[in-house]
């Protein structure tokens, strides 16, 4: 089967070999008239779900976990894992974080998983008026000349907090835990780059990779970028919208 979707300003081609992943991109899905030649063609084969199950294997090992997953699961990430690969020629790249829009402005709050930027994301969301997740796990950031822009997607972590939409980039959060109270500490670009970049899907493609790179040091002057050393409070992230201009 196939069918199109959108996503940062593209038009996605996706042969699948499972329905599911076409019912995981409802609300980005093109109907049969808005249909149009493809920027990026996805197809999904029988390797590629090895590949992800291989991966899984793997990281069961790492972690002494037993995660077990459908060859349909498998199908969507493999078609994400696709997708970021191409993106990069569009000077989008994918990040791990989760992007709020506030008043029609980005706030992006990264960290490593288990830290807590669900649950920062959250209160944002519930303290901060005129605010919604765009996505909360996986989304799309595009480069421009003079701005960055944050893109909702279908792959947004197992809350389903995603929005057909895209903002202007305000600031990063680079999150950190602290039972001490709460520093947001601004950072240049240069400081910020390996907790950056370790957020950051490279594709194994060299050029693709090497592209990702040049969009990540292109960020540099067109958002700001924040240690948030934060307890899990209105207060915490209050603060950090106030540091960021909002």
């Amino acid at each position: 089967m196939n069918f199109q979707i959108s996503l940062a300003g593209r038009i996605v081609e996706i042969h699948s070999l499972f329905d599911k992943i076409r019912q995981n991109c409802e609300g980005y899905l093109l109907a049969e008239p808005e249909r149009k030649e493809a920027d990026i063609l996805i197809e999904i084969i029988e390797e590629d779900l090895e590949r992800e199950q291989a991966a899984v294997r793997q990281e069961n090992k790492k972690t002494g976990m037993n995660a077990r997953y459908a060859p349909e699961d498998l199908e969507v990430t493999a078609a994400y894992r696709k997708i970021g690969a191409r993106m990069p020629a569009f000077d989008t790249f994918v990040m791990h974080g989760s992007v709020i829009s506030t008043s029609g402005k980005g706030y992006m709050i990264t960290a490593p998983s288990g830290i807590g930027k669900t649950t920062r994301s959250r209160i944002w969301t519930e303290c901060i008026p005129e605010s919604f997740i765009v996505n909360g796990d996986k989304p799309l950031l595009r480069v421009t000349q003079d701005s960055v822009y944050a893109y909702g997607t279908p792959w947004c972590g197992k809350e389903g907090w995603n929005a057909n939409t895209g903002v202007p980039l305000k600031a990063i959060f680079l999150l950190e835990r602290s039972e001490a109270g709460n520093r947001i500490i601004e950072m240049n670009l240069a400081d910020a780059f390996p907790q950056l970049l370790h957020q950051t899907f490279r594709p194994d493609d060299p050029d693709a990779n090497r592209k990702t790179l040049r969009l990540l040091q292109a960020m540099a002057g067109k958002i700001k970028v924040f240690r948030f050393c934060s307890e899990p409070t209105a207060e915490a992230v209050r603060l950090a919208w106030e540091k960021a201009g909002g």
